[in-house]
């Protein structure tokens, strides 16, 4: 089981809340509390047990969710996005939402449910949530719309992470113009480059952003791939896979509930932001709800039907060369080794390279169609080296000398 990505409201609340920071070294942290405790709950992220209880008996553990890493500020037009300000147990906390139609956003299940009684909103915290779209700050109230429901899927499962899915019905028409979601069921393909959004922490111990952040990652695994060292905790099915092999670029603490879209003029919701391990870690990339997956849940809850286009870019087929003649490469003290990767296919194509003890020109990006990446390898400090070299196309081995 790994963290969902949780983060507190821009409203005022009397008392922190600190539930369930830290679990199990696969875990993100979580919820914390609103904007006049902010900075003393940011020092506590470390050391508080896993354990940890409100400061109040009245409240609630929150929902839970993350933030933009390794991204910029948005200068994209998102009149579709939502800032969601859940309050759960009267405490109000932050998430993202995504706008479907004239009065559905759709968001993480978790945002929504109270952690402690795995429910969803009191009558009372119903009436007291908001959601601001395409708010130009991170506690900016314009565009403010009130929920009338929320309507939580139906096989969600908190204790696994697994269909993370919510919809939020708004008491009033929204105005702004909606995102149109995925129903293609053959997509994303591995090596797709997908744009994540949100108000998140732009480091693992850092500060939230007052501005909407993008980050760009990629399709780790398509639609038969694992999941870096995640294992049995990724499935495919539901899950997608994106960000950066060897870390660095990733959704965070603040960014739950938040989209996840394809890039380009024509965007899509493909995914929603949901779980993970850190942020930006190397092999534990973001792990977000697959949007098209539940196309027809969603068709049948709100009326609204998918978008059925393809949204991969065509699928990569990658190769690497091997520069060395037997298992372990010698370098001398003032020699290098390029590895060329090849693109022979019609897709954009993740990379990474794996080398101790030798400094790369470029430790992972992306090769176009028909295009090939040159990564040079030398001794550090120039001592010469005996060493092993992997390369991985996503998560699979191109090559190993």
């Amino acid at each position: 089981m790994h963290a969902l990505r949780g983060f507190p409201g821009p409203a005022v609340q009397s008392q922190p809340i600190q539930p369930d920071l830290m679990t199990v070294s696969i875990r993100r942290t979580i919820a914390i509390a609103s904007a006049p405790v902010l900075a003393l709950s940011l020092g506590m992220l470390s050391i508080l047990p896993a354990s940890a209880e409100p400061t109040t008996s009245a409240a609630a553990a929150p929902p839970t969710s993350m933030r933009i890493v390794g991204g910029s500020p948005s200068t994209l037009a998102t009149p579709w996005f939502a800032s969601l300000n859940p309050v759960i147990r009267g405490a109000t906390y932050l998430c993202g939402g995504t706008v479907i139609g004239p009065r559905w956003i759709v968001t993480a299940a978790h945002c929504v449910t109270d952690s402690s009684t795995n429910s969803g909103p009191s009558a009372a915290d119903l009436a007291a949530s908001r959601a601001y779209i395409d708010p130009p700050s991170s506690s900016s109230t314009a565009g403010s719309v009130r929920w009338s429901r929320v309507i939580r899927h139906p096989a969600y499962d908190a204790a696994a992470d697994r269909n993370d899915i919510a919809l939020i019905q708004t008491s009033t028409a929204i105005s702004s113009p909606a995102l149109a979601y995925s129903g293609d069921q053959g997509g994303p393909a591995a090596g797709t480059p997908l744009d994540v959004f949100g108000f998140g922490r732009t480091t693992s111990s850092g500060r939230t952003s007052t501005t909407l952040r993008v980050a760009t990652v990629e399709d780790l695994a398509g639609l038969t791939g694992s999941c870096g060292a995640y294992g049995s905790d990724f499935s495919v099915g539901s899950m997608i896979c994106a960000g950066k092999f060897g870390g660095g670029v990733d959704a965070c603490q603040g960014d739950s509930g938040g989209p996840l879209t394809t890039t380009g003029e024509a965007r899509r919701l493909v995914g929603i932001v949901s779980s993970g391990n850190g942020c930006a870690l190397a092999n534990y990339p973001g792990i977000y709800t697959r949007v098209s997956k539940y196309a027809q849940w969603i068709e049948a809850t709100t009326g609204i039907a998918a978008d059925g286009t393809g949204v991969s870019v065509g699928r990569a087929a990658l190769s690497a060369s091997k520069r060395c003649a037997g298992r372990i490469c010698r370098v001398s003290k003032h020699g290098s080794i390029r590895v060329v990767v090849r693109n022979t296919g019609d897709g954009i194509g993740a990379w990474s390279v794996q080398a101790a003890r030798l400094a790369k020109s470029q430790r992972s990006g992306t090769v176009a169609a028909g295009q090939n990446v040159t990564v040079t390898l030398s001794p550090r400090n120039h001592r010469p080296v005996c060493t092993a070299v992997t390369v991985w196309g996503g998560t699979f081995r191109l090559v190993a000398f």
